[in-house]
């Protein structure tokens, strides 16, 4: 699960508005208490979600009922354990009695908001990244073409005047087009791929245009 510190400080600051909702409604036996049942019940949950998408997914975006399967799971085990380290930390016995029930009602209902508020925020941040992800494939592919005719134009005169530049422009340049295929076809490349790609880039520029090139480079920087 990613943003995991992030996660962790949101769901702290919401089990302390719950505490101190649950506080004004006279609930419970005042804030401190509240507040250490709200912060063990919720952080456990956390913990739980957090420890099973590890274990079931790691690295991957686990299916939605799975999911929601271990977060049920979650807030269950977290609401039993929570309570009972929150008893231990205040000296109070616990037991499955009314205010318990009520505890875990008000764990279901915060539990599913908590995960709407991260689901919408991972939701809007996929459809972030997939909107940049698209601007770069048309600027790419905007540029791409340019590029090609260019230095097909190039490679024609450079072949009469110096034929060894031409053929080693010629590989630059296949290395370049095999790399862009086999990147079109892949929704996401690895940093070596991305690299592989800009190196024969710069160096058909290279060959094309001298130490201007990097000059350019160091001056954009």
């Amino acid at each position: 699960m990613r943003g995991f510190p992030f996660a962790l400080i949101a769901v702290a600051a919401f089990n302390t508005g719950i505490a101190a909702l649950l506080t004004l409604v006279s609930y419970g036996g005042g804030f401190r208490e509240n507040f250490v049942f709200s912060q063990c019940i919720g952080l456990s949950v956390l913990l739980l979600v957090h420890a099973g998408w590890r274990a079931f997914w790691p690295g991957g975006k686990p299916p939605r009922l799975p999911f929601v399967g271990l977060i049920v799971l979650a807030i269950l085990a977290g609401w039993l354990g929570g309570s009972a380290i929150a008893s231990a930390i205040l000296g109070l016995p616990w037991t499955a009695g009314r205010s318990a029930y009520a505890a875990l009602g008000v764990t279901i209902a915060a539990g599913f908001m908590g995960t709407w508020f991260f689901w919408s925020r991972h939701r809007a941040a996929e459809l972030e990244r997939q909107r940049v992800e698209a601007q770069l494939k048309l600027l790419q592919a905007q540029i791409e073409p340019h590029f090609l005719f260019n230095t097909l134009a190039n490679l024609d005169a450079l072949i009469a005047s110096d034929a060894a530049r031409a053929r080693v422009m010629l590989g630059h340049l296949n290395e370049y087009l095999r790399a862009t295929l086999a990147a079109a076809r892949k929704e996401r490349n690895s940093l070596n791929e991305e690299f592989a790609l800009l190196r024969n880039y710069l160096e058909v520029l290279t060959i094309r245009m001298g130490g201007r090139v990097y000059a350019d480079l160091f001056r954009a920087m």
